[in-house]
């Protein structure tokens, strides 16, 4: 019965860091994006709390080590996004093109752990261009970039801060 108590309690404290880290990432994803004039500020939040969410690991370590992935992965998702919106009318053939690119130079340079991240920020970076073509793509393709490093960063802090709980609960 304490195995079980323990247990739940350990279940119910991760919730709850993934409960905070979500909501705090996803408000000042609003915030930031309203401010910067990024285009959806109700997606500026989704995308940092999705940055949030994936960063948000057990230990201090792996969440800094998941932040710096997250991190080049957009930002290589963002450049070719960019490069390629400046070159390219919006349409949806171009995500081909931007996926295939932003995989193909994290594989050129070894980061395949960041692949996945670089294709899915260059993803979201179309859909809102094609959503909103009125967003300037510079103001899209940099908002994007910013929303993800502070999720990421916002994850660090939170597991910074709920650092010593999770030790404690390790120990029981």
């Amino acid at each position: 019965m304490q195995e079980q108590k323990e247990s739940f309690f350990k279940k119910f404290y991760t919730s709850f860091e993934f409960g905070i880290v979500t909501t705090v990432s996803f408000l000042i994803g609003i915030y930031i994006t309203h401010l910067f004039g990024g285009g959806m500020p109700v997606i500026g939040g989704l995308w940092v709390a999705i940055s949030a969410i994936i960063v948000l690991q057990d230990t201090r370590e792996i969440t800094k080590h998941f932040a710096y992935i997250r991190v080049v992965g957009s930002l290589i998702g963002s450049l070719v996004a960019g490069v390629v919106l400046a070159i390219f009318i919006i349409n949806y053939y171009v995500i081909f093109l931007i996926v295939f690119l932003a995989v193909l130079v994290c594989e050129v340079i070894n980061f395949k752990e960041g692949l996945r991240l670089a294709a899915l920020t260059s993803v979201i970076i179309i859909a809102v261009s094609l959503v909103d073509p009125s967003v300037n793509f510079i103001i899209n393709v940099t908002a994007r970039f910013v929303e993800s490093c502070c999720g990421s960063f916002i994850a660090i802090i939170i597991r910074y801060i709920t650092h010593y709980g999770s030790i404690y609960l390790a120990k029981k």
